[in-house]
């Protein structure tokens, strides 16, 4: 028996099923905000990483990389936005002076340590919105994470934002770092000197070892080495959250891992004991070097990452189980059609099946291709959540059965499948039936 590689893992129907129902949601709020969606492929060339990101851990120990039969250096991508810029550039999106907005969705692969919220191939959504530096953009980004987590009811989570500086603000800092820990470099973890000796102390600041050591208590703080134009620019962002009346917290310590980010850098913290220490849920900020860097115009762009199995993850286990999750998820308008007595219902029903997906094209309908025990047949259409049940009497009969209405849930007209009219009268019941919940369902979304 094969196993599952270590870091991967299977999804049953019941967590596909809550699955696309919160990536359908979320996809329908992007839309509104006006983002398109584009593709890249898995595949990227390993250069592309080291040279956007290079320094960073994900270059240095998770990267996913490997020599193909051309002799060319590969890398699985490990996060999203170095392959959209790599795309902008190389198609030419920026030739449209509009406004671009665009989304991504797929896997993502990195090279750590598994645990709870965290996976070597994980699914990641993105957003980036090219175009001159403007803090009203920034707002408009992070309003929309902060939309998207209301909306799939993370019930608890804090946004956590700061300002990491122009390249003049950066260059300043790093200097101090630099000349503080030169002091403590004796105590600084193997990685932390590496960091130190190639002159990128920022990254010291989120090590996991050396952020928890006394030294960090009086360390240098960001906002301190501010030029003024920073300054200038992340108040007038924090003017217009509160505007909005979008909540946040300062926090100085937060940098982020890649060091393509300027100006601004966030993130949205799930409050929650089932969130373990993999608590960001959404991660993003601003970058301004890294399209020309990578052969493009001089612009601009503000985005984020949404790691969706930790987002999931967290919502499965603020409810009672994945099945109740995956039942709020399913569509109400759930056709499950068995019989018991007659084939020639069976049959004959089957044989209008695809009229009928096409006449209810907002219905699904689940169609047992044998014969069910009587006894069974509530039971299994209980069990796929049905909200219609379609079956046949102990005469061959075929009726409807409402199995949300318990007041009157049976259409009394039953319909002979032996007759030359079967079809027609088959689909005129139906639609007298589906017509008025339809009209419902309408009512319901106005």
């Amino acid at each position: 028996m094969f196993s599952k590689v270590k870091g991967t893992r299977d999804l049953n129907i019941c967590e596909t099923t809550f699955k696309d129902y919160n990536l359908n949601l979320i996809k329908d709020i992007l839309n509104e905000y006006g983002f398109q969606r584009v593709e890249t492929p898995i595949i990227e060339h390993s250069e592309l990483f080291k040279r956007s990101v290079e320094g960073s851990d994900l270059v240095n120990k998770e990267m996913y990389d490997f020599i193909d039969k051309g002799n060319r250096e590969i890398t699985l991508r490990p996060e999203g936005t170095a392959s959209f810029v790599r795309a902008y550039v190389e198609n030419k999106w920026f030739a449209n002076n509009m406004h671009q907005k665009f989304y991504y969705y797929g896997p993502m692969f990195r090279y750590e340590q598994p645990q709870k919220g965290r996976y070597r191939q994980f699914d990641q959504l993105g957003v980036e919105f090219v175009g001159d530096k403007n803090p009203y953009k920034d707002a408009d980004v992070i309003a929309l994470g902060n939309l998207i987590l209301n909306e799939v009811e993370l019930k608890n989570f804090r946004l956590e934002i700061n300002s990491v500086g122009d390249e003049e603000s950066r260059r300043k800092y790093q200097q101090a770092l630099q000349e503080y820990f030169k002091d403590f470099y004796n105590e600084l973890s193997e990685t932390s000197k590496k960091r130190f000796d190639q002159g990128n102390c920022l990254r010291i600041l989120d090590d996991k070892e050396d952020s928890q050591k006394p030294f960090m208590q009086n360390v240098p703080q960001l906002k301190d080495y501010l030029s003024e134009a920073s300054r200038q620019y992340f108040n007038d962002l924090l003017a217009i959250l509160d505007e909005k009346d979008i909540k946040y917290v300062v926090s100085n310590k937060l940098v982020r891992g890649l060091d393509y980010y300027d100006e601004i850098v966030f993130e949205f913290i799930a409050i929650d004991k089932n969130a373990g220490s993999q608590n960001a849920v959404i991660g993003g900020g601003r970058y301004s070097r890294l399209i020309n860097q990578l052969g493009g115009p001089e612009l601009s762009s503000v985005g984020f990452g949404l790691g969706i199995d930790r987002l999931l993850s967290i919502l499965y286990d603020n409810n009672n189980s994945i099945q109740e999750q995956s039942k709020k998820a399913s569509e109400d308008y759930f056709v499950y059609v068995a019989f018991s007595n007659n084939k020639l219902a069976l049959r004959n029903f089957f044989i209008i099946l695809d009229t009928l997906r096409q006449e209810f094209g907002w219905l699904r309908f689940y169609f047992e291709y044998d014969l069910v025990k009587s006894k069974k047949v509530l039971d299994r259409a209980n069990k796929v959540n049905a909200r219609f049940l379609i079956t046949d009497n102990q005469e061959g009969l075929i009726y409807v059965k409402d199995l949300q209405n318990k007041n009157s849930n049976i259409h009394t007209e039953f319909i002979d499948p032996q007759t030359l009219e079967f079809e027609e009268d088959m689909l005129e019941h139906l639609s007298e039936i589906f017509e008025e919940e339809y009209q419902k369902l309408q009512g319901e979304l106005e």
